[in-house]
């Protein structure tokens, strides 16, 4: 599946498996991970199956979320926690880049693999870029390869057919220009054209 188009917005997906007996609305909650108390940011009808929530920081945190309804007894019940994943990243040269994520949580045999995805910048569409087991931290000097560069982790689930996507970083390379003031084109293989070398830069 195409990765969300919003990155300020969360997509919560649930299943409700007593559908035909529960018929009241469900209740939304979320909170940031590593806290205790969780919020009510919503309801949803009991025979949806999607919540958007546009309110999460969604490049800061990551987040938990869980879903309550009454019984015919009038107790709450409590779905499972599900929590998102967070992409964070960084420069750390003119050419180089960094970036760590954190695991989702929630699927009950866990995530079977983490792909790293990269777009570039008004050129293509994502392509798969990376394959993890595990969240990790990873780095490459891959600047030259376009000016601007964005990246989502998509994490599978174990023995499931159920995906979700992290939020997206951008990272921008500062055009770099280095001109040679020779060139020797005795057909040796080597330095035979006269041209620029350039990286981070959309037109020269």
């Amino acid at each position: 599946s195409p990765p969300p188009l919003k990155d300020a917005q969360n997509v919560v997906q649930y299943e409700l498996l007593n559908a035909p007996r529960n018929q009241r609305d469900l209740i939304v909650q979320r909170r940031q991970f590593g806290l205790n108390e969780f919020w009510d940011i919503g309801t949803t009808p009991y025979n949806d199956t999607l919540y958007n929530d546009n309110g999460p920081s969604a490049d800061v945190y990551a987040y938990d979320y869980r879903l309550v309804t009454l019984n015919e007894c009038g107790d709450s019940v409590y779905s499972n926690i599900n929590t998102s994943i967070l992409l964070t990243g960084n420069k750390i040269g003119s050419l180089a880049m960094a970036f760590t994520f954190s695991p989702y949580l929630g699927w009950n045999n866990g995530v079977e693999r983490y792909e790293l995805y990269r777009q570039l910048e008004d050129k293509t569409g994502y392509v798969l870029y990376n394959t993890y087991p595990n969240p990790t931290k990873d780095s490459f000097g891959n600047g030259r390869d376009h000016y601007g560069q964005r990246y989502r982790i998509k994490a599978y689930e174990l023995n499931g057919d159920r995906i979700s996507w992290s939020n997206d970083i951008v990272m921008y390379y500062e055009p770099i220009i280095f001109v040679p003031n020779a060139f020797t084109p005795d057909a040796n293989g080597r330095n035979e054209i006269f041209r620029p070398e350039c990286s981070g830069g959309k037109d020269f």
